[in-house]
């Protein structure tokens, strides 16, 4: 999807609309991450490395719902299984209780 984006975009910024994202019941899925907070604001001028992109996406994704991985994957539209290996790929660690006081 990313890609996609990426490639079909003819400005300079990947908008929340250019990802086309489907709506969901609000009742049912966190606050999204907004664009301010650069999650969906690509600044293409300054280049983008894909897995970078990823890791940077899915471990939002998992501090949004508190690592619940279940519901990270339903929200990334993965199984948990590929969601599993993502993680392990990018070596993505749950936060301690120290990190996060």
């Amino acid at each position: 999807m990313i890609e996609r984006a990426v490639l079909l975009n003819s400005g300079n910024v990947i908008e929340p609309h250019d990802l086309a994202l489907r709506a969901a019941a609000p009742a049912a899925v966190p606050a999204p991450v907004s664009a301010k907070d650069g999650l969906l604001a690509i600044d293409l001028t300054k280049g983008i490395v894909l897995e970078e992109l990823e890791r940077t996406i899915i471990e939002r994704v998992l501090t949004q719902t508190g690592w619940n991985r279940t519901r990270a994957a339903q929200l990334l539209g993965l199984s948990r299984e590929t969601l599993r290996y993502r993680i392990e790929k990018h070596n993505l660690k749950t936060p301690t209780a120290e990190e996060n006081c």
